[in-house]
């Protein structure tokens, strides 16, 4: 069921996408087209972060059943580190933050996920050789992500100069 629920996800996440790269390429850039796009980068922030935490607290709750020495601190650390990593961009978009502070900020979160994903990849492939790991589809998500979140860093950039 989860995995029908991760399609709708994606199929809802495309047509943001879509309206995100719409609002961004005109020639003069307005609030409205800026607002629009950072609104609908929020949903797709939010609503990854929902779906990246979900299982997480089930997983939690799982270990929870088989004793509490079995829950690694790590599982309650986890869920709050992917919120802020999905959420923070998202609200550093918005004028409630300084939009230089909030470059430098998700430059850096985006990095470390990615120097986070790219650290699993490679040490599941040296413990586990013919394992199926995944591959580095973290690190080429957070890149996309960043790259996302530019085009409408660069909305919300133009729309303060005017």
């Amino acid at each position: 069921m989860f995995g029908v629920w991760m399609s709708y996800w994606t199929a809802v996440c495309t047509v943001l996408i879509a309206v995100i790269i719409w609002a961004s390429l005109t020639q003069t850039p307005t609030r409205k087209r800026y607002m629009i796009a950072a609104w609908c980068f929020a949903i797709i922030s939010f609503g990854s972060a929902w779906f990246a935490v979900f299982p997480m607290f089930f997983g939690i709750g799982m270990a929870n059943a088989f004793g509490p020495r079995s829950v690694s601190p790590l599982a309650y650390v986890l869920p709050i580190l992917s919120v802020v990593a999905f959420g923070y961009p998202a609200l550093s978009l918005f004028p409630l933050m300084s939009a230089e502070k909030g470059r430098k900020v998700v430059l850096v979160v985006v990095g470390l996920a990615a120097l986070w994903a790219v650290w699993a990849f490679v040490s599941t492939v040296i413990r586990w050789p013919q394992s199926q790991g995944g591959g580095p589809t973290g690190a080429i998500m957070a890149f996309f992500y960043l790259l996302l979140w530019l085009r409408v860093y660069d909305l919300r950039r133009s729309t303060e100069e005017r």
